[in-house]
């Protein structure tokens, strides 16, 4: 469309359409496999003072369930704001306009209500508000983040974070719920929930549309500085001049854990074993923390129940099902060695079948506790000598009553480890035509790290009831996750990146070993 046009605001239908078009173009529109058939405005809340509106879009697809998504516009009436996305004609994202930013800030603090064609938008804040904004009560220049996300943030100076969520679902978003139970618990390794901004339409229950969070001054999240740090390593092994490093006889952390590293192991990956270290030591924290017992049912640490654990059972068969059917229809479409790679998972199908097999057959003497569900480097931000734990939406493709539930505190474990395995084929890409040996050099590295990382947490996590006692069952539940994740990357690089396959590939394959 040209900018001449003229989006009306009253014609709903039209609009809709519009908004539609627009949608597969977002970033964090989560469904652009699918196949858009229709888009219906569920509801618009106007925000007084602006030309700006929060808009709820139903919309259909060829196939499967209706999704909802908020989108916030702005009417243009004369030239849209430098960078402002535009949508069509004179409309264009009201996250790139002052007034309607503004506006939702100055709501929060004064825990508004706006009224929309079907329902409301009301807003609260917490008692952590007034500590950050300060007594000097400045107005806080927004601006809108360019990183790539499943939802849309807004900083405000150096004092505030605003995370729209849009894709919805009716509910408490485990984002701010898990976020405001932290900052109650006075937890200071996560940033303080400030406020919320919920809808409340029909008999639904109160749908989480954006939580307020405070700002932490960073050098960006543990992915970007792994990174760096990883490479830094390839750096030092290509001037030793050997061909490959000593591996030890396994490269299970747990297994890792009762064994001295090589003398040279310090030298070659550097302070990163510190990093690592301090980063299980706050995952542990973090547990702890969740583990209290406090905040009420939602929070109340719960067994883990013969039914659960068939229903897990269940849960990750189907998982390792969907993940094999992927690799057997796409293992031709595969270069020789990751195909080789996959043949190699489709020989280890019965092996991972029966290590699912064995979480039926053995009691798990352990708690389940909420858990931050999604937890990789990229939900960490690094200060410069500490790690602050961010995003507790959890794993974006999950329903929210999935999210929400209370699982072993082991899964997030497991979901680091792979992090650092991703971190160390990442740099490796760069510098495996110059480094001989590359695989056995990120192998090292990662094999290492991870120790770092499980000796800290179970150091400090010991004695608590979301660890079993038992170190058979501790092995089990670990793997058992490890193999939840890695399958779940399978499928989705080959879905999305299959030249990055390989490293998921090999994560199975080393769980197996």
């Amino acid at each position: 469309m040209q900018d001449t046009i003229t989006i009306n605001p009253n014609d709903t239908v039209a609009l809709a359409e519009v908004l539609r078009e627009d949608l597969p173009h977002q970033r964090w529109f989560r469904s652009k496999a699918r196949t858009l058939r229709a888009g219906r405005i569920r509801d618009s809340i106007a925000i007084p003072g602006t030309d700006s509106r929060i808009i709820l879009l139903d919309v259909e697809f060829q196939e499967g369930d209706v999704d909802t998504y908020a989108l916030t516009v702005t009417f243009a009436h004369g030239e849209t704001p430098r960078g402002a996305k535009t949508i069509a004609g004179t409309l264009y994202d009201a996250l790139w306009n002052g007034p309607f930013t503004d506006a939702l800030l100055n709501a929060i603090s004064r825990e508004r209500s706006f009224s929309g064609e079907r329902g409301n938008l009301t807003t609260c804040h917490t008692s952590a508000f007034e500590r950050i904004a300060g007594t000097r009560h400045t107005r806080l220049t927004a601006r809108v983040s360019k990183a790539e996300q499943s939802n849309s943030s807004v900083f405000y100076g150096d004092r505030f974070v605003l995370k729209l969520y849009r894709k919805l679902e009716p509910g408490i978003n485990p984002d701010f719920e898990i976020g405001r139970f932290l900052t109650e618990q006075g937890f200071r390794h996560t940033p303080a929930v400030a406020g919320h901004i919920e809808y409340r339409g029909g008999t639904a229950a109160p749908t989480s549309l954006g939580i307020l969070q405070q700002y932490i001054p960073n050098q960006g999240d543990a992915w970007e500085y792994t990174l760096q740090s990883a490479s830094r390593f390839f750096d030092r092994a290509l001037e030793t001049g050997l061909e490959a490093p000593p591996l030890p006889g396994t490269e299970h952390p747990l297994e890792l854990m009762g064994m001295r590293p090589p003398a040279e192991t310090e030298d070659l990956i550097g302070n990163y074993l510190e990093s690592a270290c301090l980063l299980g030591l706050r995952t542990a924290q973090l547990h702890i923390a969740l583990s209290s017992g406090e905040g009420g049912p939602d929070f109340e640490p719960e067994p883990f129940t013969d039914d659960f654990r068939n229903k897990l059972h269940g849960r990750l068969i189907a998982q390792a099902d969907a993940a094999i059917r992927v690799v057997r229809e796409k293992r031709d479409t595969l270069s020789r060695p990751i195909a080789q790679d996959a043949q190699r998972l489709l020989d280890l199908e019965p092996r991972i079948l029966e290590v699912f097999r064995r979480l039926c057959e053995n009691r798990i003497h352990a708690v389940r506790i909420r858990h931050h569900g999604d937890f990789h480097l990229g939900q960490v931000l690094y200060t410069g000598d500490d790690f602050v734990i961010i995003d507790f939406e959890g794993e974006p493709a999950r329903s929210l009553e999935e999210r929400r539930m209370k699982r072993a505190a082991l899964r997030d474990v497991a979901g680091m480890i792979r992090s650092f395995q991703y971190a160390a084929y990442s740099a490796l890409r760069k510098r495996q035509h110059v480094l001989s040996g590359g695989e056995t050099w990120a192998a090292f590295w990662t094999a290492w790290v991870s120790r770092a990382f499980v000796a800290a947490y179970f150091g400090r996590a010991n004695g608590h009831p979301f660890l079993p006692d038992n170190e058979h069952e501790r092995k089990l539940l670990f793997d058992v996750f490890l193999l939840e994740k890695a399958l779940y990357e399978v499928a989705y690089e080959l879905n999305n990146r299959p030249d990055w396959v390989g490293i998921p590939l090999r994560g199975v394959a080393a769980v197996m070993a």
